[in-house]
């Protein structure tokens, strides 16, 4: 299980299902597989190495041996661990600050606090189908971060409007 999964599992596990439904649809289906699954036991006790069980299970097919479908299984999982690894450490440093502004941004759109997304809202119904000029600081406090503007939330903030520009030019 990657970091992130363990340091954020409800985010990691809400885009895990997004990016699995964009790319698997209704699930994975697998290929009937000939290789039927079997069970073998040996005792660990050196008086009995000799004795070992087998049995063969009927029909069952044994889809460990199956590679293709556990390989696009593992896409997902490191593609939603890519998209938090910056959130997952910003996490990891600042527990009590998971659901600040700072925070939010570096999660995907989607993953938003209501929060986050009801502010984004407002400046967006503020905004309308014009322009507005608004000040750097009104628009943080507007969105609940701090205003202590540095570089890196500088950063962040351009992240979220050019997010918001292109949600908003699929929604037009």
């Amino acid at each position: 299980m990657p970091r992130t999964a363990a340091r954020c599992p409800d985010q990691f596990d809400r885009l895990f299902l997004r990016i699995y439904a964009e790319r698997c649809g209704e699930g994975i289906r697998l290929k009937i597989n000939r290789t039927k699954l079997k069970i073998s036991y040996r005792a660990a006790s050196g008086s009995l190495l000799a004795t070992e069980f087998r049995s063969d299970l009927g029909e069952l097919p044994d889809i460990t041996t199956v590679v293709a479908p556990l390989k696009k299984l593992q896409s997902v999982v490191d593609e939603a661990g890519q998209s938090l690894d910056s959130y997952s450490r910003f996490a990891g440093r600042h527990a009590d600050r998971v659901e600040s502004f700072e925070a939010n941004v570096l999660l995907p759109s989607d993953l938003w606090s209501a929060s986050v997304k009801a502010a984004v809202d407002d400046l967006d119904r503020r905004v309308g189908t014009g322009m507005i000029v608004i000040r750097l600081e009104e628009m943080l406090s507007a969105l609940g971060g701090t205003t202590n503007v540095t570089r890196g939330i500088l950063k962040q903030l351009r992240g979220v409007l050019i997010t918001l520009s292109w949600v908003l030019s699929r929604m037009c």
